[in-house]
């Protein structure tokens, strides 16, 4: 009932060797892991200095993505612009075109008649 598969110690104190407890520090049980005073807190504090970073991590990709998005519709907006613009303009040159051409023709048939 009470055994614990083989080396699962051995996780416990890699992770709190990563974290830089002390081996003096903790004692490793059959079913349990014994802290000396002061290592949870000291383990706490270094959870919620991870907890911070990740936070501030997952802040810092969304306010890029969210300036992305907002950059990505500024630029739709400027294309819609200039491609609005460029039609007006074509519809100008139609339009005087079409002005000249029927000056033109009345220039002619008043030659004519």
């Amino acid at each position: 009932g009470g055994e614990r598969p083989p080396d699962s110690g051995k996780g416990v104190e890699l992770v709190l060797g990563a974290l830089g407890v002390r081996r003096d520090l903790y004692a490793i049980g059959k079913t349990k892991t014994f802290l000396r005073a002061g290592v949870s807190q000291y383990l706490e504090k270094a959870r919620d200095a991870k907890l911070v970073r990740a936070a501030a991590t997952i802040a810092a990709r969304h306010r890029g993505r969210h300036a992305r998005f907002v950059f990505q519709g500024m630029l739709v907006e400027k294309r819609a612009k200039e491609a609005a613009e460029a039609a007006k303009r074509t519809e100008v040159k139609r339009r005087q075109s079409l002005v000249a051409s029927q000056a033109i023709q009345q220039a002619a048939e008043a030659a004519e008649g």
